[in-house]
């Protein structure tokens, strides 16, 4: 492997036998491009799991009575930090004591959770590098002695879906070579650019409804051709693309602008979960800038962050904002949070920016 993935062959062969655990199984993946293809990679070789989508990391209590009430023999969680979450997952395993679990995921850790009962995979561990969960699913099912070649292209898509393809590069270019054309010149506006938007859509409009149907299809198809030609997912990206041109023109006239700071914070109001979407549209148009965007959402608030230069570590910015009112996380470019109290929150991230700006003027 170019990136160092997993710690040794011990630890891979302990993952395949984990990933060949008897019983009742589950899977829960994150509810987007990444997240989705990891899943319909890892279902390609292991198919008997119950698999589900989930927005976040976020394990409530809920979550976890039906867990318990499920009594799975194995949990598998991809492109998910539910190390954040760790305290919440010590008490699933005490009520069951027998259960094995997987964690494939690439975000900032908290903790390495490697155990008895816990395989745990993530490329920062060696390194302090952005590669894609279905990066990772990839090479790990190559490794485990998987043809996972024909489906390089599933791969891609969650690559580009993620957006930084940095230390990518090899799965792409593999992609190109077995089928010319779906990559390029330029991954992000190429074939399985444009895939990767169909996947973002579907999600935006229709929620698990729709992750679950671009699951399905991604298992159903041999190829990238095959996936685009779903009028289901090209009538849903028609309407999410329109309502995005109307809720970016009103976001305009609802923003919140920092301009010594280097901080600008919209809001958005819509239906449809357009704050990722949104994010990147103003992380790209203002790439120096921390933009934070932010949606009501019952009682909370959900944000979304971008600083395109990198200049700014979001992720760690969004974890220190966040405590005690909320959740958040992520990488260093983009990251997002869901927090109870948007005052308090607020009032964090213009101290946080404060002193960021005055630690930056000193050099």
């Amino acid at each position: 492997m170019e990136n160092m993935i997993i710690s040794d062959e011990k630890e891979l062969k302990r993952l395949g036998e984990f990933l060949k655990t008897p019983g009742k199984r589950l899977l829960f993946s994150h509810r987007d491009a990444d997240g989705i293809c990891s899943a319909a990679l890892l279902l390609k070789f292991f198919g008997e799991f119950e698999s589900n989508a989930r927005q976040g990391p976020r394990i409530e209590k809920e979550f976890v009575k039906e867990l318990v009430e499920k009594k799975p023999d194995l949990i598998v969680f991809l492109d998910l930090p539910v190390d954040q979450e760790w305290e919440k997952l010590e008490d699933i395993f005490k009520k069951l004591p027998s259960l094995r679990m997987v964690v494939i995921d690439h975000h900032i850790y908290e903790r390495n959770m490697n155990s008895g009962n816990i395989v745990h995979v993530n490329p920062r561990f060696f390194e302090d590098k952005y590669i894609a969960t279905s990066y990772v699913a990839y090479k790990l099912l190559q490794s485990l002695g998987k043809n996972v070649s024909p489906f390089v292209w599933i791969s891609a898509i969650g690559i580009i879906g993620d957006y930084d393809i940095k230390y990518c590069t090899d799965v792409l270019e593999l992609s190109e070579k077995t089928y010319p054309g779906s990559i390029g010149k330029n991954p992000m506006s190429s074939k399985l650019g444009y895939a990767s938007e169909l996947i973002c859509s579907a999600v935006t409009i229709k929620g698990n409804e729709g992750a679950d149907s671009v699951l399905k299809i991604l298992l159903d198809s041999n190829d990238y051709r095959k996936f685009l030609e779903s009028k289901r997912l090209k009538t849903w990206h028609q309407k999410v693309r329109k309502e995005i041109r109307r809720v970016i023109k009103d976001a305009y006239r609802n923003r919140e602008i920092h301009a010594k700071m280097g901080l600008h914070i919209y809001t958005i109001m819509t239906r449809m979960s357009l704050t990722s979407a949104v994010s990147t549209y103003f992380g790209e148009k203002y790439p120096d800038k921390v933009i934070v965007i932010r949606k009501k959402s019952g009682n909370e608030w959900k944000l979304s962050f971008r600083n395109q230069s990198g200049a700014v570590n979001v992720g760690n910015l969004a974890k220190r904002c966040v405590q005690g009112i909320g959740t958040g996380g992520g990488h260093k470019k983009a990251a997002g949070a869901i927090v109870s109290d948007w005052e308090k929150f607020r009032e964090r991230l213009l101290e946080e920016m404060k002193a960021l700006k005055s630690k930056q003027s000193k050099f």
